[in-house]
């Protein structure tokens, strides 16, 4: 409310040129009984005052974190604040809201710094006052932002640390952010601006039904890799006339943004293939340490690692978990080879 009845506010939103406006309410107030009455509007407001300026500025909510054991000073009157956790549940579920309210988006630095504390308890990132952050707190957000600005993660070794800051806990800090923020990203982007393209598929002989999965996307544009042309469908459904491996693209926009796919499909006259297990894998955490987790691994004939030169290194893969103990620091090539003769290839990075 503050902001939307500031003068100088609303001139900086109304000069315009913003790419993203970021917005953060007080620390407490989005677990107050009466956010949805008397702030979730202001939010609102202020996103109005933003896209009438420019459609395509990005709102984006900062998810704060709950106090390190809850907030005493309301505990009386609000059981469900009075311990860290009940103050994060009410705090992501209403920056959540605010994003749905205005078609925005999250930085989700609250859930990020719930996963780190989980993950890392002898790590602090509190303040003595149990509610603002020391240096390890702040550079959370900041990697945070990062992804959910730029919409990538931050890998390579020539990242910024403050130098008060362990390099040990700078790299769990990235790996934190970026495991949670690229496995949910739908829940933090999905109402927003930042156009995803994904999809899966079903092929049953010569036939290939297809199932979008792409977020915050308004117009759809299918190329199926056969010289046939598309489709503007949401989910088409395409008839290959000879077998064979065709390079399928889903090109996907919202009037602001767009994102594109590329996916291969096998196709052959007798096949019958449930799902895109090659591409549905789920090969984590990335950047790793001594092993790597791949997720629906069934139907996998072997796995591999290479450096980005090509030269294989020793590793153990069973039961999903590839072990890279022998392997240096640096960035490898995971390769799925499957039974059916597919291949899927996943780029990581070792810490």
């Amino acid at each position: 409310q503050n902001h939307f009845e500031n003068a100088t506010t609303r001139a900086k939103i109304a000069a315009g040129g913003w790419d993203v406006v970021v917005i953060q309410a007080q620390s407490q107030e989005p677990a107050f009984p009466d956010f949805e009455s008397d702030r979730l509007p202001y939010a609102v407001k202020l996103d109005s005052l933003i896209n009438k300026v420019d459609s395509c500025t990005e709102t984006m909510f900062y998810m704060t974190w709950g106090r390190k054991n809850g907030d005493a000073s309301n505990c009386a009157f609000l059981p469900e604040i009075c311990t860290y956790t009940g103050m994060q549940n009410l705090l992501s579920a209403s920056y959540l809201k605010m994003a749905k309210s205005t078609r925005g988006s999250v930085a989700p630095v609250g859930e990020v710094w719930r996963k780190f504390r989980a993950e890392h308890p002898s790590i602090e990132l509190y303040n003595p006052d149990e509610s603002h952050p020391i240096v390890s707190g702040t550079y959370l957000a900041a990697v945070v932002f990062y992804q959910a600005i730029f919409q990538k993660s931050i890998t390579g070794t020539l990242v910024y640390r403050p130098s008060t800051l362990p390099d040990t806990t700078a790299s769990f800090i990235r790996s934190t952010a970026q495991s949670l923020i690229q496995d949910s990203a739908r829940k933090w982007y999905q109402y927003g601006r930042f156009a995803k393209a994904d999809f899966r598929f079903q092929v049953q002989n010569n036939i290939v039904s297809f199932e979008n999965t792409s977020y915050a996307a308004l117009g759809y544009s299918w190329d199926f890799g056969d010289g046939t042309g598309g489709s503007d469908a949401f989910e088409p459904q395409h008839t290959y006339q000879n077998p064979g491996t065709y390079s399928v693209q889903l090109l996907v926009t919202n009037g602001c943004k767009e994102d594109s796919i590329w996916k291969t499909v096998v196709v052959s006259p007798t096949s019958t293939s449930k799902t895109d297990e090659a591409e549905s894998i789920i090969v984590h955490p990335n950047p790793f340490t001594d092993r790597i987790f791949i997720s629906g691994f069934e139907g996998i004939e072997t796995v591999s690692l290479t450096d980005l030169s090509g030269k294989m290194q020793k590793t153990e893969f069973k039961d999903g978990n590839l072990r890279t103990e022998a392997t240096q620091k640096g960035m490898y090539m995971v390769t799925v080879r499957w039974k059916d003769g597919r291949v899927s290839n996943r780029k990581v990075l070792k810490m």
